[in-house]
């Protein structure tokens, strides 16, 4: 049926070539012509494009099965995650402020103390993106008292907190994916079942049976996936039970802040309140100052970065050798990360040591006046506030 093809012309378009001069032929011994107009160039040419679109499918789906190959971030992330590795999402900066009752409001404050809430929200007047407070005190907040000498310091985490609800379906390994607008920050999400806190591991094996444990991932579309354990690896959600996600909605890199603490201005979106239940408007009764410079925030790992590291996961999740540790410290979005050792030289001293070589994104840290050339030589390093992180 198909002799008029050859086993050594198998390429697309020699085998096109070769199916039209057969029927070219075979439509001169009816003494008629033929062109692509005609019922069987018609037909071909359907078959050519479905000819075509399989062969770029089988193409696609070889590359993309290869991590390092494959272009798609779908891709890299599902391949990725069947390696063991989670891929980063992106990192809230972390740092703390100063509060203090400004002296014309300490005079006038007819209360015992005033509460700052927790998770009270501010905004960063330099750079426009907010923040809140986050102390995790079961008083609720943070309390500043009239008569204080010294300022009250303040952690704060940047990025904005919301939240999405399911309801259980009682079958075991229950999942449920979140998406949203924004990125999703890797390491703030709380999960409540019933109102009561379920604590994020990394696996189903490490849930014991009945313990309320669960695990989250990040999407592979995007977003979060959740999942809870079954019957023989922690707890399984009721049917109808009311299951509570909430995260943080960060900015990543860009909710760092390394000016000095008397540039660094930020105004209060939420209030307070005194401890007779008045409320009280935090901008004008505080003084509010940057106390330790906000760091560590990053961007969501590249699709580059995650073939790169991919390799390099602890399957025990520990900092064993020094690929554990490039692998860790790479999603700070640090321009150049290394980790060595100098086992194998005469000085045995150092044989268990890990030395890490950070060099920061300098593009990430250029001021609108400045280029390479002109930038302090200090941004070039750490700072001590980020080598304490």
């Amino acid at each position: 049926m198909v002799k008029f093809l050859s086993a050594s012309r198998l390429r697309f378009k020699e085998i096109e070539a070769d199916t039209q001069t057969f029927l070219s032929e075979e439509y001169s011994k009816r003494r008629s012509n033929f062109s692509v107009s005609s019922p069987f160039g018609q037909i071909l040419r359907v078959l050519g494009e479905y000819l075509q679109l399989a062969l770029f499918y089988v193409e696609d789906a070889l590359v993309e099965l290869n991590i390092l190959t494959a272009t798609k971030q779908r891709a890299i992330h599902g391949l990725a995650r069947v390696a063991g590795h989670n891929p980063t999402r992106a990192l809230s900066s972390t740092g703390s402020i100063r509060v203090s009752l400004s002296k014309s409001a300490a005079s006038e404050v007819n209360a015992t103390y005033i509460v700052i809430p927790e998770g009270a929200r501010l905004r960063c007047k330099n750079n426009g993106l907010e923040y809140f407070v986050q102390v995790g005190t079961a008083l609720g907040g943070v309390r500043v008292y009239p008569n204080e000498v010294d300022p009250r310091v303040i952690p704060i985490v940047q990025g904005t907190v919301e939240s999405q609800s399911f309801n259980g379906t009682g079958n075991p390994l229950q999942s449920f994916v979140i998406l949203a607008k924004r990125p999703i920050e890797n390491e703030l999400v709380w999960v409540k079942v019933n109102g009561e806190p379920f604590e994020v591991v990394d696996s189903l094996y490490d849930m014991r049976k009945g313990e309320k444990l669960c695990v989250v991932k990040t999407g592979i579309s995007g977003g979060i996936d959740l999942y809870f354990g079954n019957a023989d690896y922690g707890y399984v959600p009721p049917a109808g039970s009311a299951i509570t996600v909430e995260y943080v909605l960060t900015d990543g890199y860009s909710g760092n802040v390394f000016g000095k603490s008397g540039k660094v201005e930020f105004e209060w979106l939420d209030r307070g309140h005194t401890n007779n239940g008045d409320d009280a408007d935090l901008n004008q009764l505080m003084e509010t100052r940057l106390e330790k410079a906000m760091v560590l925030g990053a961007d969501a790992e590249s699709a580059e970065l995650t073939k790169l590291i991919a390799p390099k996961v602890s399957r025990s999740l520990v900092l064993a050798n020094p690929d554990n540790y490039v692998h860790l410290l790479s999603r700070f979005n640090y321009s150049h990360v290394d980790a060595y050792t100098t086992f194998g030289d005469e000085y045995v001293d150092d044989d268990n040591v890990v030395y890490l070589f950070l060099v920061p994104d300098l593009r990430k840290r250029l001021e609108s006046n400045t280029d390479y050339f002109s930038v302090p030589v200090e941004s070039m390093f750490l700072d001590a506030r980020e080598k304490e992180a």
